[in-house]
């Protein structure tokens, strides 16, 4: 029996006589998986340069078994475990949740919040930590040519399966910053708890764009 298109994706050390012949299947000795673990399932997460990620082929579930958002990467990893992006911490053995960050913000138009939409994974239980949203500038100073600007930041705590749209607090620098322009570029930061303890962060680009008063 065939298992499902989005799970048969790669054979580990078989032959081709036992039936795993199909273009996208991988026959390797050294799979490269994470120990064994996880939570609510456990799962062996592909590591870093496994023939497992980015190898599914056709459609597959929106996260894998742990509530982790797919794919990644270009494609889904094959597999029941899906390997997070930079900044998660490796292995399978309990991962703190994956929350995915939009690209693009809002600002209030009185430039006093920024607003996030993050959603919890059933799995996670809780996940609570702090956003932080920092640009870096250019300085006068000779010594140094840039400093970093804190626009704004939040802590946060979001029940398992539940989305909550956060409200960051813009600091003065972040208002000032936005002196003379309608958007700017800068870069998010989100650490990450979930309930049984498990940290992890994520970082990402995004873009802040001023609503029209």
């Amino acid at each position: 029996m065939r298992l499902p298109r989005y799970t048969r994706r790669m054979a580990i050390g078989l032959p081709v006589a036992c039936g795993f012949n199909l273009p996208s299947d991988a026959i390797v000795t050294d799979p490269l998986l994470g120990p064994f673990g996880g939570t609510p399932v456990s799962v062996m997460e592909p590591l870093a340069g496994s023939p497992a990620l980015d190898r599914a082929v056709g459609p597959c579930p929106a996260t894998d078994a742990r509530g982790v958002a797919r794919p990644q990467g270009g494609a889904c990893d094959s597999g029941a475990a899906e390997r997070p992006v930079a900044g998660m911490p490796p292995g399978g053995g309990g991962n703190a949740p994956h929350l995915s960050i939009a690209s693009k913000l809002r600002v209030a138009a009185n430039l006093k919040t920024i607003a996030l939409k993050l959603a919890c994974p059933g799995s996670a239980g809780k996940c609570s930590g702090r956003v932080k949203i920092v640009r870096t500038v250019a300085k006068t100073s000779a010594r140094k040519k840039t400093r970093k600007v804190t626009i704004a930041s939040a802590r946060y705590s979001i029940a398992g399966g539940k989305s909550k749209t956060l409200r960051l607090k813009v600091t003065r620098a972040g208002r000032k910053a936005f002196r003379g322009h309608r958007s700017l570029s800068a870069k998010l930061t989100l650490s990450v708890t979930d309930a049984a303890g498990h940290k992890g962060s994520q970082s990402r680009s995004v873009k802040l764009t001023r609503a029209k008063k």
